[in-house]
């Protein structure tokens, strides 16, 4: 898959082996990262949140999602139908959370399930603008085909 990144995005994790490409800015704090598994790994929505409160915690281990303002719909991601996932997220070690916006679904060119998930850090301040900002970098993602 291929992405376009705004100058000042850096690479925090390129990674194979745990299939997650991450970027992120700091002051203020954002992070926008790429997940996937081989195969459809997602069916419905049940299989959807599952696979959403379950992506924190395995990729970052001390942050988990809050029921508080949780909520996942049916989109269009680009040319792809899948799922859109937006609320809360803490930290389960330090006084730390914000605003999150996820998106998942399935690709048959590469016959894997995408999870793209950005979050925002920037307490006491507007953070509307700067997830948008990440939903729109989110939104150059596209595949090529390897053909």
């Amino acid at each position: 898959f291929s992405l376009q990144i705004p100058w000042g995005f850096s690479v925090v994790q390129d990674s194979v082996e745990t299939s997650v490409y991450w970027i992120g800015r700091e002051e203020p704090f954002r992070w926008l990262v790429f997940h996937w598994q081989e195969g459809m790994v997602i069916k419905d929505i049940h299989d959807a949140e599952t696979f959403s409160r379950d992506f924190p915690k395995r990729i970052f281990e001390h942050i988990q999602y809050i029921d508080y303002k949780y909520k996942i719909q049916p989109t269009m991601f680009n040319d792809w139908s899948g799922w859109r996932v937006t609320g809360l997220w803490e930290s389960l070690e330090e006084s730390q959370g914000g605003p999150f916006i996820a998106y998942t679904f399935y690709d048959g060119i590469t016959d894997r399930t995408y999870y793209i998930h950005a979050l925002i850090y920037n307490p006491g301040a507007d953070k509307y603008i700067l997830l948008r900002q990440l939903d729109i970098i989110a939104h150059t993602f596209y595949v090529e085909n390897a053909s």
